[in-house]
């Protein structure tokens, strides 16, 4: 995916144009790495749109806010990367034993 069609930036809602602007390639991403672009804003639903998600870094972005029910339901994610965000709460990580849930605190 080119870099140059997702821009940087301090904007309030920097992540939610990023994950817009990525919208068309949601069901056939498998690699999203987002971290420490300076994205800012809340996470949103969109993230459920990402259904093939192996590996999501979206860890060094002054985020703000809960973590979406639907990070949770991405049953193929592996990796989740969410370091130095200023996110809130937990999720349900699918096929965990003994930890079924990835704190952002």
């Amino acid at each position: 995916f080119p870099r140059a069609m997702i821009e940087r930036g301090s904007r309030a809602d920097a992540m939610a144009d990023a994950l817009r602007a990525l919208a068309p390639c949601a069901g056939t991403l498998v690699v999203l790495k987002l971290g420490a672009n300076q994205f800012r804003g809340r996470l949103t639903a969109e993230l459920g749109l990402f259904t093939k998600l192996e590996t999501l870094n979206l860890g060094g972005n002054p985020l703000e806010g809960a973590i979406p029910a639907e990070v949770g339901a991405l049953t193929n994610m592996r990796t989740l990367w969410l370091y130095k965000c200023n996110l809130e709460g937990a999720c349900r990580v699918p096929g965990e034993r003994g930890n079924d849930a990835a704190r952002a605190d």
